[in-house]
């Protein structure tokens, strides 16, 4: 069902679950034009300049994935969303690299994963959303705030939809309206 480029793409992953989840996310996005009724095509996929990629007159979408989710996301205007599985991890390494008011946020509370964790997915999903990578921004804005304004206001919020897992969402759009829809990975075989 996918470009041969996909393909390959998703064949650069070391690991087999990896190559799964960046499948399911590509065929989340043919999922949700096919429920819409809307003619969809893979010759409509792009890269932006960052590697962004886009849908031709279709809008905005976003993709992450963590443990066994995939989250996509769909919008008329730029969108990131990520998510992360709350494991274990040497946030040690990483938090030097946040901006002031965040690393001081994480060190503290009580609670240093969950913090860590819910600055890390504000912050992909911000950089995601501008369209921007990783290493672009990781010290230039606090997104720990609801509203990041740099040349356009984005709008950031966490989610809480999964234990152990933390989500959050840029956009926009203040106070999105977000509809959940869950799909077991048998249901993308009977497509």
């Amino acid at each position: 069902m996918l470009p041969d480029e996909m393909i390959s793409e998703i064949y650069r992953f070391h690991y087999h679950e990896d190559r799964r989840l960046k499948m399911m996310g590509r065929l989340l996005i043919q999922r949700y034009f096919k429920l819409k009724h809307e003619h969809f095509d893979w010759k409509d996929w792009s890269l932006d300049k960052n590697g962004k990629p886009r849908l031709n007159e279709k809008g905005h979408f976003n993709l992450s994935h963590s443990g066994n989710i995939v989250l996509a996301a769909f919008s008329e205007h730029e969108i990131g969303v990520d998510i992360e599985k709350c494991n274990d991890c040497d946030m040690v390494d990483i938090t030097p690299y946040l901006h002031q008011k965040e690393q001081e946020y994480i060190r503290n509370t009580t609670e240093q994963k969950d913090a860590f964790y819910t600055v890390w997915t504000r912050k992909e999903a911000y950089l995601k959303a501008k369209g921007v990578g990783i290493v672009e921004g990781l010290n230039q804005e606090n997104c720990l705030m609801p509203v990041v304004e740099n040349t356009k206001k984005w709008y950031l919020t966490s989610l809480s939809l999964f234990q152990n897992y933390k989500v959050a969402l840029c956009s926009q759009v203040e106070n999105v309206a977000i509809q959940l829809q869950e799909y077991k990975l048998k249901e993308f075989y009977e497509l």
